[in-house]
């Protein structure tokens, strides 16, 4: 498993992706994928492309799943392991975004003495 940079994402040029994933290693990457808390681009078996943010990624399931909800459409989505050819973070992540924006926040109240 070697991440590349994908200067095509539309949001977020030089995020890590995954390309060619072997069945060993996407549980790793999809655990990366539940704990980036934004969106990620996933490439299909199918050369189809699905956005979204995923919530779940259960090995014990037979087979695996991921599960996501789709950028488009209002039903959670859950693919089989075998589907996801490759994987792409797209977007910020939520939770660092709140941490710059706070300490932002901090650093201004700082400097006007409260």
């Amino acid at each position: 498993m070697s991440p590349v940079s994908d200067p095509q994402l539309p949001s977020a040029p030089l995020r890590p992706a995954f390309e060619a994933l072997e069945l060993a290693e996407k549980a790793e990457v999809f655990a990366l994928a539940v704990d980036h808390r934004g969106d990620v681009h996933l490439t299909l078996a199918d050369g189809s492309t699905v956005t979204g943010y995923v919530f779940a990624a259960d090995a014990a399931a037979r087979p695996p799943v991921l599960r996501l909800y789709p950028r488009e459409g209002d039903e959670p989505l859950c693919l089989a392991w075998e589907q996801v050819t490759g994987l792409a973070f797209a977007g910020d992540d939520a939770q660092e975004r709140a941490v710059r924006v706070w300490r932002r926040f901090v650093e201004r109240r700082g400097q006007r003495g409260r």
